[in-house]
């Protein structure tokens, strides 16, 4: 609920520049399908250890706010504040481990055309929660809560993608996030006790709509007051 209450804040202070914001100015909100890639940096072919890419492959949701500003014709500069969830099984740990992100993605959007363009830019993202969730009850006196085995709270996540305008305000995007850190270190419940703990990484695909003219939304009364005045 605390994200949630964090995007509303933004969403207000959105609103009300909006109507003050320069004409290079576009604000919008964009909502995210992210496809997880959750998978051990270490640790790989261990003996007894059971893997399954696939299955590390769990989809999960995003949700932004966008300010647009608009460099020239060709290229713009883009800062999204959102919240991003997270969603992976490891077969070391037995359970599904969910986390939520606040992120900061800041892109630039180059023109190919008059309706694609090419997406370069890098991802912060701070994590507030990561639970698991076990699909075997290994240990009942477990914490579910596991946020303290983070190796860091704060990442960088360089981002680059494509997109295209399907009608005047609404673009899609198609992005690929990719972490040079270690998300958690898990320990292995059931293992030996010389064999390592796994450390796992978080890279995720984004596909996002993106409805980006909010201001033309509050814009359009006092336009038509300003006509009428006319």
């Amino acid at each position: 609920m605390k994200e949630f209450r964090f995007l509303f804040i933004l969403f207000i202070l959105i609103i009300a520049s909006a109507s003050y914001s320069q004409s290079n100015f576009k604000f919008g909100i964009e909502v995210s399908g992210i496809q997880n890639f959750y998978h051990s940096t270490n640790n790989q072919g261990s003996s007894g250890i059971f893997r399954s890419d696939e299955s590390n492959r769990k989809p999960s949701l995003g949700f932004n706010l966008r300010m647009a500003y608009s460099i020239d014709d060709d290229t713009k500069l883009i800062v999204s504040p959102g919240v991003r969830y997270l969603k992976g099984l490891t077969y070391t740990d037995i359970s599904l481990h969910k986390g939520t992100f606040l992120d900061l993605p800041i892109q630039l959007n180059v023109s190919l055309s008059s309706n694609w363009f090419v997406i370069a830019g890098l991802r912060f993202s701070y994590i507030t929660k990561f639970e698991r969730d076990e699909i075997f009850i290994v240990d009942p006196t477990r914490d579910t809560d596991i946020l303290k085995n983070v190796t860091k709270r704060l990442f960088y996540l360089p981002k680059f993608g494509i997109g295209a305008t399907f009608i005047k305000t609404i673009d899609l995007e198609l992005t690929y996030n990719y972490s040079f850190s270690n998300l958690v270190k898990i320990d292995l419940p059931l293992l030996s006790s010389t064999s390592l703990p796994s450390t796992y990484k978080n890279h995720f695909l984004q596909f996002s709509v993106i409805y980006n003219d909010i201001g033309s939304l509050f814009s359009k009364k006092e336009n038509a007051n300003s006509i009428a005045k006319k």
